[in-house]
């Protein structure tokens, strides 16, 4: 029967018979690795590495290093060969069936026993960090989709009004309104720049519509010209063929022209076209286009009183006392912005007539001619002035029909009664 190192410590056995008593003092763990190093020997029927490494690890665990030796004193497989890790130690003999098969050498590591408490500690401590970051993961996650839940309704809300608002807006709308909508300040921005949109669109809409009905009102009016002459021309009831021929080519080309313009205000609406900005003089502006009508635009007007003439220092006194006296009533115009008389006449009907007489010299029917009539609290005279016009030039256009204002008023007197015309070629 096989002996092995065993029992209480101190002792070797050989079956039941008691052996050499081991010294005393060895180390409990040296003495526990002798043990286990004699079972390990005849587990393997010799020093094998895989026995002696796993008796290390054993060894390790406790808080031992051992290193084991063979018969000769030299480290077995599976035990470190440098003298430097066995030299020290506490030794014990591997006895086996009552014969020494090898030293084991263990020395009591001081911090393994406290590491491998660290070690655990350690695991410990991680494997509970792990679980408390796993649970605040799992709370924040649901506080994070709860807080975007939140948030995702309360800006949907504002959101779905404003699409509204631009669904009606899209559907001709304009008068819709997005303030209001709710959300925070960008929503607020939004639906700022929304109604702005919409005002813009609508006054271009206003804009369009003026342009259409002024369009369609400037070529009824050339093309009813048009019309008109050419009838009269058929059944013969034209004097001068050669001037009705000239009038309808005037309005031949103002109907031309009315396209035209239309032509580019449709091109001006592209959206590719490009705008170049840049400085305007208005003043130089103004200036040509009044240069422009100078020499084709007149105006006359006539006084009921020369009393106002006299208080301005126009005309003398002695001269107004005596026009009061014999009735009367100059033709004046204005040239170069000075008042020049063009005629003295006495009484309204012969000042009336002169304006008749006038207009029909310096102006010809069209489309294109355009006059303006003004009077100083003189109403009937203004109609008066405005069915003759009607009367004489069926075809022109009575742009204007206004009182004068304080100024002109307060050096011409009341009963003042004027008109201006001029033939707008282009």
């Amino acid at each position: 029967m096989a002996s092995v190192c065993g029992g209480s410590p101190g002792w070797t056995t050989q079956g039941r018979t008691p052996l050499t008593p081991s010294p005393i003092g060895y180390p409990f763990s040296a003495t526990n690795s002798t043990e286990l190093a004699a079972s390990a020997y005849l587990e393997a029927g010799g020093w094998s590495e895989r026995p002696v490494i796993a008796l290390r690890e054993t060894a390790e665990g406790r808080g031992d290093e051992v290193v084991v030796l063979g018969a000769d004193g030299q480290p077995v497989v599976g035990s470190p060969p440098s003298a430097a890790d066995w030299a020290a130690g506490e030794r014990a003999p591997i006895v086996v069936r009552g014969e020494q098969v090898g030293t084991i050498i263990a020395n009591h590591s001081r911090t393994a026993g406290v590491d491998s408490a660290a070690k655990r500690l350690d695991h410990h401590l991680q494997t509970r960090m792990r679980g408390l970051l796993l649970a605040a993961g799992i709370v924040a996650g649901g506080l994070a989709l709860a807080l975007a839940l939140v948030l995702a309704l309360y800006l949907a809300r504002p959101l779905q009004r404003l699409t509204e608002a631009a669904r009606r807006m899209g559907s001709g709308e304009l008068e819709t309104r997005a303030t209001g909508s709710g959300g925070g300040r960008e929503m607020t921005r939004l639906a700022e720049t929304m109604d702005r949109l919409a005002t813009t669109l609508r006054r271009q809409d206003e804009l369009r519509r003026a342009t259409a009905a002024d369009v369609t009102h400037e070529l009824r009016g050339a093309l009813v010209g048009v019309s008109s002459r050419v009838e009269a021309l058929r059944h013969g009831f034209v004097d001068d063929e050669e001037l009705a021929l000239a009038q309808i080519q005037g309005d031949a080309h103002r109907v031309r022209r009315l396209v035209d313009d239309v032509d580019r205000l449709a091109e001006a609406q592209r959206p590719g076209l490009l705008v170049h900005k840049r400085p305007i003089d208005l003043d130089a502006i103004v200036h040509a286009c009044v240069a422009s009508y100078a020499d084709r635009a007149r105006l006359l007007f006539t006084v009921d009183t020369l009393e106002f003439l006299a208080r301005g220092g126009r005309i003398g006194k002695a001269r107004a006392m005596a026009g009061q006296l014999l009735h009367i009533k100059p033709i004046l115009a204005i040239r170069d912005g000075e008042v020049e008389p063009i005629k003295r006449v006495r009484g309204n009907q012969k000042a009336f007539m002169e304006f008749v007489s006038q207009f029909r010299e310096h102006s010809t029917d069209g489309a294109g001619l355009r006059v303006g009539i003004a009077h100083a609290d003189a109403p009937d005279r203004a109609t008066q002035l405005q069915k003759m016009v009607r009367h004489e030039r069926p075809h022109a256009e009575i742009d204007v029909i206004t009182t004068l204002g304080a100024v002109v008023g307060t050096h011409a007197g009341p009963g003042t009664v004027g008109f201006f015309w001029f033939d707008d070629e282009e």
